[in-house]
């Protein structure tokens, strides 16, 4: 995992908790109907920051199962058990994607949902096969806003004037899963989402981007805020409302028995 993925959410956990959009269900299905989990199994979120994917897929899962979020970013792991309701079988720990804290063999999958492109994902293929069951789920999920949305490209637009520069590109997960050593069977499929946001939840969105800490740390947080409360009033729709689009993406491999 680059060094500096580990801890550049902590100053916006806040805003990432509270604004980040959550993933299609058809995404989670897909997902999920590929699972051949057996009671007391282990399923694992990688990358997991403030617990928006470990979450859905904890309500997606067979009761039986026991989802372990790997985070480790302090701030975002601690969101996420702030977010673990009474009785959900739902663990987070601290630990990164290069060097899982967990024994061999003992999951049934693997997820990483907007994570891996921070990951050493060499390193990350050798971990997941290390811990899954012959046969389990490698799954990674990731999502790219839509250019084409009026409320993207404003929001794009003050990432490049005011933000950081771009620290990554989207790997190319499918190809990549189909040569990871100890895989099989690399399958895609993709979601197109429009969220419906509020000006303040418009403000916290823009704002959790790991591109935008720069932006708050030259504007002041006030400043940045302002800007783009202004700039979430001009799009705001007549009932108030800013769509917001995604392109949600899903990769899935199997373990090689």
């Amino acid at each position: 995992m680059v060094a500096d993925s580990k801890t550049r959410f902590n100053a916006v956990a806040d805003d990432y908790a509270a604004a980040r959009p959550d993933y299609p269900p058809a995404l989670l299905r897909w997902f999920c109907d590929a699972l051949r989990p057996g009671e007391g199994e282990i399923v694992v979120d990688v990358g997991s920051g403030t617990g928006i994917f470990s979450r859905q897929l904890s309500q997606a899962l067979p009761a039986a199962i026991e989802l372990i979020g790997v985070e480790p970013a302090a701030e975002m792991r601690a969101q996420a058990k702030q977010a673990i309701l009474v009785g959900e079988k739902l663990d987070y720990r601290e630990g990164t994607a290069e060097r899982l804290p967990l024994p061999d063999g003992v999951a049934c999958a693997v997820f990483a949902a907007t994570a891996a492109h921070w990951f050493d994902r060499p390193a990350f293929f050798a971990e997941a096969a290390r811990v899954l069951v012959p046969g389990g789920l490698i799954g990674i999920a990731d999502y790219v806003r839509d250019e084409t949305n009026p409320a993207v490209a404003a929001a794009t637009a003050f990432l490049r004037r005011h933000g950081g520069p771009r620290v990554y590109e989207r790997p190319d997960y499918a190809a990549e899963l189909a040569q990871a050593p100890g895989f099989e069977g690399a399958e895609a499929c993709r979601e197109h989402a429009v969220f419906l946001l509020d000006p303040e939840r418009y403000v916290r969105l823009v704002l959790s981007s790991s591109h935008a800490v720069p932006a708050i740390a030259a504007l002041g947080a006030d400043r940045a805020r302002e800007i783009l409360l202004g700039t979430a009033t001009k799009l705001a729709q007549a009932d108030g409302l800013i769509p917001y689009a995604y392109a949600f993406r899903g990769f899935r491999a199997r373990r090689a028995a």
